[in-house]
C-alpha cells in the first residue's frame, strides 16, 4: 500500500508539473487534451527514480503500478469525455475532485492485483528482496 499511495502521489504530480513546463507533444489528445507525452514520461521516470532510489523498492512492481497508473488516469479520462464533463469537481485544484485523484489508483490496484496472480512468484520475490528479505 505504501508503494501505491506515494508512488503515484510521486507520478501524478510530477506528471502535471513536467507536463505543464516543458509538455509539447500532445499524448492520446481525444481522450484527455491537456496531457503531454513529456509529462507522462518526465513523471514516470521521475517516479521511478524517487520510487527505487529514495524508497528502496523494487522496479518490477513499481513499474507495473506506475503504468497501471496512467492506464487508470486515461480511462477515467475517457469516461469523462463520453459523460461530457471536464473535471469530476475543483476540489483540489489542478488535480480535480477527488475522482480524479484516485483514478490512477484504481488503474495501478487492478494491474499490481493481476499480475501477482499471473505471476505470483516474481511479484513476491521482488517485494521480499526489497524488504532484505531472501
Amino acid at each position: 500500500m505504501e508503494l501505491l499511495w506515494i508512488v503515484l502521489v510521486y507520478s501524478d504530480s510530477l506528471q502535471l508539473l513536467v507536463g505543464r513546463r516543458w509538455g509539447r507533444h500532445k499524448a492520446f489528445a481525444k481522450v484527455s487534451p491537456n496531457k503531454t507525452m513529456e509529462g507522462y514520461l518526465g513523471g514516470l521516470t521521475l517516479g521511478l527514480i524517487l520510487g527505487v532510489g529514495i524508497h528502496n523498492w523494487p522496479v518490477l512492481p513499481l513499474v507495473i503500478v506506475l503504468i497501471g497508473g496512467v492506464v487508470g488516469d486515461l480511462a477515467f479520462s475517457l469516461v469523462k469525455r463520453y459523460a461530457g464533463i471536464k473535471d469530476y469537481s475543483t476540489l483540489l485544484g489542478a488535480h480535480g475532485g477527488i475522482c480524479d485523484r484516485i483514478d490512477s489508483y484504481v488503474g495501478a490496484c487492478h494491474f499490481l492485483f493481476w499480475s501477482s496472480w499471473l505471476f505470483p512468484d516474481e511479484i513476491k520475490f521482488a517485494l521480499l528482496k526489497a524488504r532484505g528479505v531472501q
